[in-house]
């Protein structure tokens, strides 16, 4: 009986401290941000580097300000797809290569409700996706061929 009582009692301390630190590691995960800088226009960035994060992206995001995005960073580089499922704001995607120079841009990618969505994709192996407001691009003269500039 007294085995019982010790193999209950080190299984629910076992239990309270794995509690313990995934609460501490959640509390601890706030999001990373970083500057990205195309031809001297700014954007403040989120961060999205795990597989969790993608999937999350900008998803029910209600509003970016003018100049706030998401930075999406894939390692390996390789040809990226985004959809706009669940979204709630119009984006431009800036496809970027491992040597930081914009391949393309999907433009106003719309809101998507229901399926199917239409998929937006690198065409060629891109190793970031910077996500920003619709028309940002265009009002920004953003185009392919600029370099990029961050601090992963």
């Amino acid at each position: 009986m007294k085995s019982l009582q010790k193999y209950i009692s080190t299984f629910f301390l076992t239990f309270l401290f794995a509690l313990g630190l995934v609460a501490c590691a959640t509390k601890n995960s706030k999001p990373h941000y970083t500057w990205v800088t195309i031809d001297g226009t700014m954007v403040y960035a989120q961060l999205s580097v795990t597989d969790q994060e993608h999937i999350k992206g900008l998803q029910f995001v209600t509003g970016l300000g003018p100049n706030e995005g998401m930075l999406f960073v894939y390692n390996p580089p390789r040809i990226l797809t985004h959809w706009m499922k669940d979204m709630r704001i119009p984006l431009d995607m800036i496809w970027i290569s491992s040597d930081k120079k914009i391949l393309s841009i999907s433009k106003n990618a719309l809101v998507c409700q229901n399926d199917p969505c239409p998929i937006y994709s690198s065409q060629v192996p891109a190793a970031y996706v910077l996500e920003v407001n619709a028309g940002f691009c265009t009002l920004h003269h953003i185009d392919p061929g600029m370099v990029v500039n961050f601090h992963e």
